[in-house]
């Protein structure tokens, strides 16, 4: 902060004046005492203007994370409230195959999934879809081109049967040719593909222990996961 009168050069000017006779020592020391006071007040003002700005910094540092805490649950609360729509509206349109055992509608970690069976979609060892398949495929695609802004992970799995052969040297390519069928056909479907991805886990993402016949079958599956798109997700600051 700015003085208006600076201590030593008022007190030059005080003792300048005294030795020509112009004021008594008292009044030069009386005035000196005011000059100092006064510098001492200027220097307390100056520190409470600091103090106060830090303040003030502060308080606008919590109410900007405030905001943005604001900002990411309302965004929270808008992407539970969509997906709690695409379970209902996924749910309601396939329900009679959801009765038959055809199809499982489900959230899955936070996202809308469909579920199939391999008995459903595929021969026995095959990535070729069969007739069943394909329709039932068509009801999911009719469904899904009704969803907007997300991605649709077609995920293909195995049981723990190991399978050998020139076409599917092991789970994994059978996996992933089958997760493959499935985003052909829905692309073929209408489906843009950028709104589309495969993946094959082949068996090592059971749902259940592979160790009945039937929980064997439960495994051989394909899911399809309603996700956002990756230009959607938060960036990690590095």
């Amino acid at each position: 902060m700015q003085n208006g009168i600076r201590g030593p050069a008022l007190t030059l000017g005080i003792a300048l004046l005294a030795g020509c006779g112009g004021v008594s020592e008292e009044q030069y020391k009386a005035t000196q005492a005011d000059a100092e006071r006064y510098k001492k007040s200027a220097d307390d003002q100056g520190a409470a203007l600091a103090a106060a700005n830090a303040k003030i910094d502060g308080l606008n540092a919590k109410v900007a994370a405030l905001q943005q805490a604001n900002t990411s649950a309302q965004a929270q609360v808008q992407t539970a409230t969509q997906q709690n729509a695409d379970l209902q509206a996924m749910t309601a349109a396939l329900a009679a195959d959801t009765a038959a055992g055809k199809i499982q509608v489900t959230e899955l970690s936070g996202l809308v999934t469909v579920r199939l069976p391999e008995k459903v979609l595929f021969p026995s060892g095959s990535a070729k879809l069969h007739k069943e398949g394909l329709v039932e495929l068509k009801k999911v695609a009719e469904v899904l081109k009704g969803v907007q802004g997300k991605v649709f992970r077609v995920g293909g799995f195995t049981d723990d049967v190991p399978i050998k052969t020139a076409v599917f040297p092991s789970n994994w390519e059978l996996s992933t040719a089958r997760s493959l069928s499935v985003v052909h056909f829905f692309e073929q479907s209408g489906i843009p593909g950028a709104q589309l991805a495969a993946t094959g886990y082949g068996k090592y993402q059971p749902t259940v222990p592979n160790d009945t016949p039937e929980h064997r079958a439960q495994n051989r599956r394909i899911e399809i996961g309603l996700g956002p798109a990756p230009s959607a997700l938060p960036v990690i600051q590095q």
